[in-house]
C-alpha cells in the first residue's frame, strides 16, 4: 500500500544513528555503526577526478549567491551552507540513478510536545502534504504529477518529510517542500478528519501484540510520557488548528530544520534554488526538552494478555544516550545478543536450550536515553524457562571474556547493514541529516574509528552495567486463552535472583564439556574502489548449465545474488500447500558436513545473510554479502545444496515457526484480506492457496515429502542466477559451472494451465477481531507479458495511492476511509488487480457502497487530461524509485525473463510506461473494473476498543 502516513513498509526504523564510512582517494576506511533502530549515517566514496562544485574558486569567484549565506563548506562528499536565518542545507551528488531526495528534517519530536498538544508532532506528520496556501491543489497531488513519492515520519526528538522523484523534477521538488514548510494551509476540515484517521490508526496498533508489547515495556520502564508516541484519544480531538500552528510556529523554526537535498544534482543549482526558496522567516531560541525521567532502581514487571497464538516475553534495560562512551560498544552488544542467527537468542535460546520460538534484540538511542530490548516468541510451558536461560546468558556475558570472534560477527554484519541503507537518495538524506542533527556529519571519521577500537573488555563492560536485574522491566504478552500467572515484580526478581546462580554454574560446567570447531575470521580487505558508472546488465551462459545476469555496481562493497527456480506457488497443489516455504527454511538448517549454528556464525563472520523466497511463479535464496567476502560465502552455500542436513527434528521446529507466522498473517490488516481476495479469485488454482500453507497442509508434510519436493524442484534443476554489486563482468561465473553444469541438470517446465477468470461476482464475508473493517474487490486481469502490462500499472497509480482517485474522494473529501489503495498483480497464468480500503465499522457498508459507485463512475466517465498524465508521470518516478533497491532490480528481471520479455525490459519498461495513451487507460479500466465479476470482500471488524486497546491487551485480575 502506497501510504506515506505510514513508515511501514520502507522499515524505517526510529532509532538513532547509524553508521559511518568515508572514502580518502580510493582507499575505504572501513566499518560501520549500526544504529539501534538502524538508522545509518552517510558516507559516499569517490573515484577518479570529479570534484566537488566549485573546488579551487576564490571567494570572489564563487556565485553571487553565496553571500546571502551565514556559513558555507565544500568538501569532497557534501556541500554545507548555513542560512542566515539559521537553516542547514546538505547536498550531497549522487549520481548513480537518475532519482533525487528532497527531505525536510525537523529536530521536534513527540518529546517537546505541550502536555495540552500530546500527539501534535503525529498530527502534523499527516497534515504536512495536505495542502499550501500558496497552491492550488493539494500537495501531495502535486508530488504525484512530478513522478514523487511523498513519506513523512515523527520520532522521540526528530521528524521528517522527504519527496523523493526524478531527479529531473528537483527544482519543482523542492519548490513544494518550501511551500510545505513555509505557507500550510492546515484546513480545520481536514484536520478533524485526519485526527480520527490518527485515533483509528493507534486503535489498529494497540491491537497488533509486538508493536503495542513495546510501546507498554517502555511504558513500564519509564514514568515520563515523553518516551510515548501516542496520546490519547481525548488529547487528540482536544488539537484544533490554532494549537496545530501555535506548535509548528515555535517547533518548526528554521534554525531546528535541516533540509538534504541528496542525488543526481549539482550543488551550486540546488544551493541558488534553496536559497531563494528557504531563506524566509527568523530563527528564535528555543528550550531543549528535559530528560525523559528517573533512571530505574528496581526490577519491574507486568502480565498482560492478547489475541496471540504464543507469549511474548519482552525484556527492557536502560542504557546510555548516542553521546556516551558506551555507546558504540552498546550497539555491538546488541547484535551480540538478538541481531542474526548467530547472536545468544537464535543460536543458543532457540537452537540449544529449545527455550524459545523466536528471539531479537534492538537499541534505540537518542540525545538523552537508550533503551535495549529483547523480543521472545515462546511455548506456553516454556515462560520461566525462556527467563532464566535469557538472564543466565546475559549473566555469563557479563561474567565470561568474549571471543573476538562475536565481536567481528556483530562489526560484519553491521558493515552490511550499513551498505543495505544506503541504497537509496531517501536513506541517505536521512542518514546525513540525523548525523548532522545529533552532532555533524562530518563526526563520521571519529565514530568509525572509535567503533574500530571496540574491544571485546568495553563490551563486557557495558553488558555489567546496564545488563542488571534491577535496571530490567520484563512484560509478559499471553494469549487469552492462558491461564494468567499472576506473578509481581518482587516475587519473580527474587525468584530469578535465587535460581541465577546454581543456572549461571550449571551452564558454564555444560560449556566447559563441549567442544566447537574454531571458525575463521576473514581477514581485512581494502580493495573496493567506488564509482558511479551504471553497468548494463549482461548475459553469460554456463554450458548444460543456468543463465546467469550479471551488473556491476560499484557503489557499495556489496554483492547482492538472487538463485532462483520457476515454480514457487504455481506448482503448488491444495494437498502441500506452503511445502515450497518449509522445504527452502529446512534447506537452510545446514549441510551433512556442518551444523546450522556453525554454518550461520560463519555466514555473519562474512558479513552475509541469506533469505528464502518464495513468490508466485518462481521461488529461491536471496544472498547478501560483502563483495571481499563473496567466494567464501558461495563455498557454503552450495555446500547446503549439494548436501542438506535435513534433520527431521528441525523440521517439526520449522512448522511451528511457520504456524505462528500464519497466525500473525491472519491479524495483518493488508497481508491477511489480500489472502482472502486471492481465495475468492482463483479458488483452488495454486494462486489462491495461502503461501506458507494451512495448518492441516503442514501437519500432514512428512519429512519424506519435503525430501522429495527438494529433489523435484531443486536438485538437477537449472537455477536462475542474478548477481548484482561490486564484482568484475562474468569473474563469479566459474562458481556456476563447478557447481551447475553438466547432463544432469534440467530446465523447469511450468504448468501450461491458466487460472480460469469469474463467470459471475462473488460475495466473500469474513470477520476478524480487530476494531476495523476492511473493504476488498478484486478482479481478474490478464496475465504477466500481457501487452495491456503497462496500460495497468499507470491504471493502479490513477487510482490508487496518496494523491490517486479513490484517496481524494472517499478518504480526503469524504472521510469515510483510513487508507485506500489499488494492488496490480502480474502473474504468469492469470493477474490480478484489487482495491483496498479500511473503514470504522459504523462505515462500513456506506464505504462499500461508496467504493463501487466510484469504481463505477471511474469506468464511466472520461479521465481528465490532467490526471492522465499525473498517472503517467506517477507510474514512472515509482518505477525509477523503486529501481534503487537490488532486490526490486532482482524481481522485475526474474519477472520479465519469465514472461519471455528479456533484459531489455528493465531498462525499456519507464518508456513503455509513457507510451500509454489515454484512451488505452480508458479501454483497460473498461476491461478489468468489471463489478459483475468481482470478487467483493468484506472482512468485519469487531467491538470498538478502548483506545489502550483493553478489549485485546487486559491485566488479569489479582489473586484474591
Amino acid at each position: 500500500m502506497s501510504n506515506f502516513y505510514h513508515d511501514r513498509r520502507s522499515g524505517r526504523p526510529d532509532g538513532i544513528i547509524c553508521a559511518g564510512l568515508l572514502m580518502k582517494g580510493n582507499r575505504p576506511i572501513l566499518g560501520c555503526l549500526v544504529a539501534a533502530i538502524a538508522t545509518l549515517c552517510f558516507a559516499q566514496a569517490q573515484q577518479g577526478s570529479r570534484p566537488a562544485p566549485g573546488r579551487g574558486r576564490s571567494v570572489s569567484a564563487r556565485p553571487a549567491f553565496l553571500q546571502q549565506v551565514k556559513f558555507f563548506e565544500e568538501t569532497q562528499n557534501v556541500t554545507k551552507a548555513v542560512l542566515k536565518n539559521d537553516l542547514t542545507v546538505l547536498v550531497n551528488e549522487f549520481r548513480s540513478q537518475p532519482v533525487v531526495a528532497v527531505m525536510a528534517y525537523v529536530k521536534a519530536g513527540y518529546s517537546g510536545e505541550p502536555e495540552s498538544s500530546a500527539g501534535v508532532s503525529h498530527v502534523l506528520q499527516h497534515m504536512f502534504y495536505k495542502g499550501a496556501r500558496t497552491r492550488e491543489s493539494d500537495t501531495a497531488r502535486d508530488i504525484k504529477s512530478l513522478g514523487g513519492l511523498p513519506s513523512a515520519c515523527a520520532r522521540y526528538d526528530h521528524s521528517y518529510y522527504c519527496i523523493t522523484a526524478p531527479s529531473a523534477q528537483w527544482k519543482k521538488a523542492i519548490e513544494i517542500q518550501a511551500d510545505a514548510l513555509f505557507n500550510p494551509r492546515f484546513d480545520a476540515e481536514s484536520l478533524k478528519k485526519e485526527i480520527e484517521f490518527i485515533v483509528q490508526e493507534a486503535r489498529v496498533e494497540a491491537e497488533d501484540p509486538g508493536s503495542y508489547g513495546c510501546r507498554r515495556l517502555k511504558e513500564l520502564g519509564f514514568k515520563s510520557a515523553r518516551t510515548r508516541s501516542l496520546a490519547s484519544e481525548a488529547l487528540l480531538r482536544n488539537l484544533d488548528r490554532d494549537k496545530l500552528l501555535s506548535y509548528f510556529t515555535t517547533a518548526y523554526d528554521p534554525s531546528k530544520v535541516i533540509l538534504v537535498v541528496s542525488g543526481d544534482v549539482t550543488a551550486y543549482e540546488v544551493l541558488k534554488e534553496v536559497i531563494r526558496l528557504y531563506g524566509r522567516g527568523k530563527s528564535s531560541a528555543a528550550k531543549p526538552a528535559p530528560p525523559p525521567g528517573e533512571q530505574q532502581t528496581g526490577f519491574r514487571f507486568d502480565e498482560i494478555r492478547g489475541d496471540l497464538e504464543h507469549p511474548l516475553v519482552l525484556m527492557g534495560f536502560h542504557t546510555a544516550p548516542v553521546f556516551s562512551d558506551e555507546y558504540l560498544p552498546l550497539e555491538v552488544l546488541t547484535r551480540i545478543i538478538g541481531e542474526g542467527e548467530g547472536s545468544i537468542l537464535n543460536r543458543h535460546l532457540r537452537g540449544r536450550k529449545k527455550a524459545i520460538l523466536t528471539g531479537s534484540a534492538s537499541l534505540e538511542a537518542n540525545s538523552d536515553f537508550g533503551y535495549l530490548t529483547l523480543k521472545m516468541e515462546v511455548m506456553p510451558q516454556d515462560i520461566d524457562k525462556c527467563e532464566i536461560q535469557a538472564f543466565t546468558a546475559l549473566e555469563i556475558l557479563k561474567r565470561q571474556e568474549l571471543d573476538p570472534v562475536e565481536i567481528e560477527r556483530a562489526i560484519a554484519g553491521m558493515e552490511r547493514s550499513f551498505w543495505d541503507q544506503l541504497e537509496t537518495v531517501e536513506g541517505r538524506a536521512h542518514s546525513l541529516a540525523r548525523f548532522e542533527a545529533l552532532r555533524s556529519w562530518k563526526g563520521m571519521e571519529d565514530l568509525i574509528a572509535r567503533l574500530r577500537r571496540v574491544k571485546p573488555s568495553d563490551v563486557q563492560n557495558a553488558a555489567r552495567k546496564f545488563l542488571r536485574l534491577e535496571n530490567c522491566a520484563l512484560l509478559e504478552i499471553l494469549p487469552k486463552n492462558m491461564e494468567p500467572r499472576l506473578l509481581t515484580a518482587d516475587v519473580l526478581g527474587k525468584t530469578v535472583q535465587d535460581l541465577l546462580s546454581l543456572s549461571v554454574e550449571e551452564e558454564l560446567a555444560a560449556r566447559e564439556k563441549t567442544t566447537e570447531k574454531a571458525l575463521v575470521i576473514p581477514p581485512a580487505s581494502d580493495t573496493f574502489k567506488f564509482s558511479e558508472v551504471r553497468f548494463p546488465m549482461q548475459r553469460s551462459s554456463v554450458w548444460r548449465g543456468p543463465e546467469i545476469f550479471i551488473r556491476e555496481d560499484h557503489t557499495a562493497p556489496l554483492v547482492q545474488m538472487g538463485l532462483f527456480f520457476p515454480g514457487g506457488r504455481l506448482a503448488e497443489k491444495k494437498e502441500n500447500q506452503g511445502i515450497t516455504h518449509l522445504m527452502l527454511r529446512w534447506l537452510l538448517q545446514g549441510s551433512k558436513n556442518t551444523p546450522p549454528d556453525l554454518l550461520y556464525r560463519q555466514l555473519e563472520l562474512l558479513g552475509a545473510r541469506i533469505t528464502p523466497v518464495v513468490e508466485d511463479d518462481y521461488f529461491g535464496l536471496f544472498l547478501s554479502v560483502l563483495s571481499r567476502n563473496i567466494e567464501p560465502s558461495l563455498d557454503l552455500l552450495f555446500e547446503m545444496f549439494k548436501s542438506p542436513r535435513f534433520d527431521p527434528e528441525s523440521l517439526a521446529s520449522l512448522k511451528a515457526l511457520a504456524l505462528s507466522e500464519i497466525l500473525r498473517e491472519k491479524y495483518d490488516e493488508y497481508l491477511y484480506p489480500c489472502r482472502v481476495v486471492d481465495r475468492a479469485l482463483f479458488g483452488e488454482f495454486p494462486y489462491g492457496l495461502p503461501r506458507l500453507g494451512t495448518d492441516s497442509s503442514l501437519a500432514g508434510l512428512t519429512p519424506a515429502q519435503v525430501r522429495d519436493w527438494h529433489k523435484a524442484t531443486v536438485e538437477n534443476r537449472k537455477p536462475l542466477v542474478v548477481i548484482i554489486g561490486d564484482t568484475q563482468g562474468t569473474s563469479l561465473a566459474h562458481y556456476f559451472v563447478r557447481n551447475f553444469s553438466g547432463s544432469r541438470y534440467q530446465d523447469v517446465k511450468l504448468a501450461e494451465e491458466f487460472a480460469k477468470p469469474l463467470e459471475k461476482r462473488t460475495a466473500v464475508d469474513d470477520s476478524w477481531a480487530r476494531s476495523e473493517s476492511v473493504i476488498a474487490i478484486g478482479f481478474n486481469a490478464p496475465p504477466g507479458g500481457d501487452e495491456d502490462a503497462a496500460a495497468l500499472t499507470v491504471l493502479e497509480n490513477y487510482v490508487g495511492g496518496v494523491g490517486g482517485r479513490l484517496a481524494e474522494q472517499l478518504r480526503d473529501q469524504e472521510g469515510l476511509v483510513r487508507t485506500v489503495d489499488v494492488r496490480y498483480q502480474p502473474r504468469l497464468r492469470g493477474g490480478e488487480i484489487t482495491v483496498y480500503a479500511t473503514t470504522s465499522l459504523d462505515a462500513e457498508e456506506k464505504a462499500r457502497q461508496r467504493l463501487e459507485e466510484e469504481l463505477r463512475r471511474l469506468v464511466e466517465t472520461p479521465i481528465p487530461f490532467k490526471e492522465y498524465r499525473a498517472a503517467v508521470n506517477a507510474s514512472v518516478g515509482r518505477y525509477r524509485v523503486e529501481q534503487q533497491r537490488r532486490s526490486t532490480e532482482m524481481s522485475r528481471l526474474v519477472r520479465y525473463l519469465l514472461e519471455e520479455r528479456g533484459i531489455e525490459e528493465l531498462t525499456e519498461r519507464p518508456a513503455k510506461l509513457q507510451a500509454v495513451r489515454e484512451e488505452e487507460l480508458a479501454q483497460v479500466l473498461q476491461r478489468v473494473f468489471k463489478l459483475d465479476r468481482a470478487a467483493v470482500v468484506r472482512i468485519r471488524g469487531g467491538s470498538v476498543r478502548s483506545e489502550s486497546g483493553g478489549a485485546e491487551f487486559q491485566r488479569p485480575e489479582p489473586r484474591p
